[in-house]
């Protein structure tokens, strides 16, 4: 999976959504039976795997890194995600609006 990631973001014309639904054409029961699902729909947890994968913390350091990343979210997060799992961009959920009065 990483691999898939790295060679889609060095291709420089792959949106981070067409190589996280490649992944979920290619992985996707893997991903689901393994539990990595909500581990993909999280910022936080997404963070902390980008991190620890030294050839993703490299890519990281890219400047086009930052959009390749919130596209390959968005695509996540809709697959993976719960109702309500909307996330903000510090990866913390989102305050849920007050009642129509």
């Amino acid at each position: 999976m990483v691999n898939t990631i790295c060679a889609g973001f060095d291709k420089h014309r792959n949106t981070g959504s067409e190589i996280a639904a490649s992944l979920d054409v290619q992985f996707g029961e893997q991903i689901e039976a393994l539990g990595i699902d909500r581990m993909l729909a999280s910022h936080k947890e997404i963070e902390t795997f980008i991190d620890g994968i030294p050839a993703l913390a490299e890519r990281k350091k890219d400047a086009r890194w930052p959009e390749f990343k919130e596209d390959f979210m968005g695509y996540t997060q809709e697959r993976w995600g719960e109702p309500g799992d909307e996330a903000d961009d510090a990866g913390e959920k989102a305050t849920p609006s007050p009642p129509a009065a």
